[in-house]
């Protein structure tokens, strides 16, 4: 991604509102998961991403799911390294010990790519969408990324493709039906629209208001099986809280770079969609060069 995006120079902005180049995120592996396993995962990938869209949606589920599973969770192990303020190079991290415990399901889920954990029902660890998005030649503008800490979530915009990623959701967001997600799937997406439906997938991710279960059953010299739990258990209650008005138009707001009172208007809990015209017809915008589109100032 660094070579195919130009991104070694580009920056990344981390949890503590400081920036690193690209080119830093070198994360600690040892030598068999690097040039062997994550890295076959990696290749089949890479392929399909430079196919374009289609064979990135025809690519199995779960290898999908393992991919952005291991970046996501790549970036945070890179935290532990990272000083929390960069004045005090030998004090606290970014992220401590005790916090990434608190991920340590997706660690589980990564082993699947070591063939140490077998998902029984072949149901893939998260909703992973894909997304035809505007390409163009200009390196600069043919990537994005965006993610959430808790609960964890990541999208990133490739050229043609995007994907979006509900991690540890066991499929939940891609069950439902999104009257705007549909708007999407019709459209090459510009960047902007594209970090719009990011922000709509991270915002119903967060309201997901059941912690997945598992049984995980194994023997000496055999993988775990890793069985998942009905989400919905013995309870009727919905597994989703309602939409919230509120908590999407911040997300938005940040994953666009708007301020908020450009993307809501408080009294009515109208927010705005770059995906459709005023009257609801889904906007193909013709290009990514020279478009840039923006909320209206309130007046």
């Amino acid at each position: 991604m660094l070579r195919e995006f130009d991104l070694h120079n580009q920056r990344l902005t981390l949890p503590n509102g400081t920036t690193i180049p690209y080119r830093y995120l070198k994360i600690p592996c040892c030598n068999d998961c690097n040039t062997v396993w994550l890295n076959r995962i990696e290749n089949v990938v890479s392929v399909a991403v430079r196919a374009g869209p289609d064979a990135v949606e025809a690519l199995d589920s779960v290898t999908l799911a393992l991919w952005m599973t291991k970046i996501f969770y790549g970036l945070m192990f890179k935290d532990l390294s990272l000083a929390a303020d960069r004045l005090h190079p030998t004090g606290n991290t970014i992220l401590d010990d005790q916090t990434l415990k608190h991920f340590a399901e997706l660690h589980h889920v990564l082993q699947v790519a070591r063939q140490r954990v077998e998902l029984t029902l072949g149901q893939a660890p998260a909703t992973v969408l894909v997304f035809r998005t505007l390409d163009t030649r200009e390196s600069l503008l043919r990537f994005d990324y965006r993610d959430l800490l808790a609960p964890p979530f990541l999208a990133i915009r490739m050229g043609p493709v995007g994907l979006v990623a509900c991690l540890l959701d066991w499929g939940a967001v891609g069950d439902l039906e999104i009257e705007k997600l549909g708007t999407a799937r019709q459209l090459e997406l510009h960047p902007t629209q594209f970090c719009e439906v990011a922000a709509l997938c991270a915002h119903w991710l967060t309201r997901l208001n059941r912690v997945p279960k598992y049984l995980s059953v194994g023997g000496e010299g055999s993988p775990d099986q890793l069985i998942t739990l009905p989400l919905g258990g013995m309870s009727n209650k919905p597994i989703f809280d309602e939409f919230d008005f509120e908590t999407y138009a911040h997300l938005l707001a940040l994953f666009t770079g708007n301020d908020l009172g450009r993307v809501w208007r408080r009294e009515t809990e109208q927010v705005w969609s770059s995906l459709t015209t005023p009257d609801g017809t889904p906007l193909q915008v013709p290009s990514v060069e020279g478009v840039a589109i923006q909320p209206p100032i309130p007046q």
